[in-house]
C-alpha cells in the first residue's frame, strides 16, 4: 500500500490532472531511467503471466470439477486434458484481447480498479480474519484496534475500487476524460 501510494502521489504531484492511466507514458520515453522502468515492467509481465495462468487454471479446474460433481478419482485421471484445454483457451483469449484492444491504457484503467482490491481489500480481510481467529471475543484493545483498522482498509478499498471503475466506464462510454477533456487517442 505504501509503495503504490507514494508512486501515485508522486505522479499526481508531478503531472497534476494531466497524469495518464499508465504513468510511464507521462515521462519522456527517451530518458534512460524511463527505459529501464519500461524494461522492468516488461520483465515483470513476462514472468507474472505463467503464475497468473497457473492460479487461474487451477481455480477454473476446481470450479469445473465441483460444478460437474466429478469424483476426486476421475478428476485426477482427467486432469491433464482439462489442464491443456484451459491453458489453450486462456492463452487464446489473452492473445485475442491483446490483438483487439488498441490501447493498453484502456485495460489499465479497468484493471487499475483491481489494484484497490490487492492493496486494501485483501490485506484488510486477512487482518480481520487473523484478528478474529486469534481473539474471537475481542478482549484486548490491540485486537479491537486491528478490527477498526481492517474495516478502514475494507472501506477505503471498496470506495477506490468503485470510484476508479466508474471513472473508467464513464470515460469509455462518453469518449471523454471524466474531467471533460477530450480523449485525443481515440479517432
Amino acid at each position: 500500500m505504501f509503495t503504490y501510494s507514494v508512486a501515485a502521489t508522486a505522479g499526481y504531484l508531478t503531472f497534476g490532472s494531466h497524469v495518464t492511466s499508465d504513468i510511464l507514458e507521462s515521462y519522456d520515453a527517451k530518458d534512460t531511467v524511463v527505459m529501464i522502468g519500461m524494461a522492468a515492467l516488461g520483465a515483470k509481465m513476462y514472468t507474472t503471466y505463467p503464475i497468473v495462468l497457473f492460479c487461474g487454471r487451477t481455480a477454473i479446474d476446481d470450479l469445473y470439477t465441483q460444478v460437474r460433481g466429478i469424483p476426486p478419482e476421475d478428476a485426477v485421471k482427467n486432469e491433464p486434458c482439462r489442464r491443456i484445454v484451459i491453458a489453450l483457451v486462456w492463452f487464446s483469449c489473452s492473445l485475442t484481447l491483446a490483438l483487439l484492444i488498441p490501447n493498453i491504457g484502456v485495460v489499465i484503467e479497468f484493471v487499475g480498479s483491481l489494484a484497490a482490491v490487492f492493496i486494501f481489500i485483501f490485506p484488510g480481510l486477512c487482518l480481520l480474519k487473523v484478528t478474529l481467529k486469534k481473539d474471537p471475543g475481542l478482549f484486548y484493545f490491540k485486537n479491537k484496534f486491528f478490527i477498526v483498522w481492517s474495516v478502514f482498509f475494507l472501506a477505503i478499498g471498496t470506495c477506490i475500487f468503485f470510484l476508479v471503475l466508474t471513472q473508467a466506464l464513464i470515460k469509455q462510454i462518453s469518449g471523454n476524460d471524466v474531467a471533460g477533456k477530450p480523449n485525443f487517442c481515440q479517432q
